[in-house]
């Protein structure tokens, strides 16, 4: 979108920037209880969910799955994968959109950070 990726985020945007969606193209691993994984990619991301490159499969939608995220720039490898905990639910509208029901501060503040930190690199880029 036309947002500025210098301006200053207040936390009275928060909202606002829960809406702000970032075409990243980060690894998406949809990861179901029996063990089976789903791999796409991010075709853009935001604090309130996900849109991936390919159609997210029905099983996948209808049953509780987790979520790791990798950002292949980040060189700390530590901070390149999250395991993000948050219930997902499928976008009736979109097929490939995943939006997230009320994330947990911590994992919010994992995903917030890897935004950041994709901004940073793929400036350095």
């Amino acid at each position: 979108g036309p947002a500025s990726k210098n301006s200053n985020v207040s936390s009275v945007e928060s909202d606002r920037r829960d809406r702000m969606r970032f075409n990243f193209k980060l690894e998406v691993h949809l990861v179901s209880k029996t063990g089976k994984t789903f791999k796409s990619e991010s075709d853009n991301i935001s604090l309130g969910g996900i849109k991936l490159m390919d159609k997210i499969p029905k099983e996948y939608i209808s049953m509780d799955f987790s979520l790791i995220i990798i950002n292949k720039l980040e060189k700390d490898s530590k901070k390149a994968r999250i395991h993000f905990k948050t219930k997902c639910v499928g976008d009736i509208l979109d097929p490939c959109r995943l939006v997230f029901v009320n994330p947990d501060k911590k994992n919010k503040e994992l995903l917030e950070n890897m935004i950041d930190s994709y901004i940073k690199q793929s400036k350095i880029a």
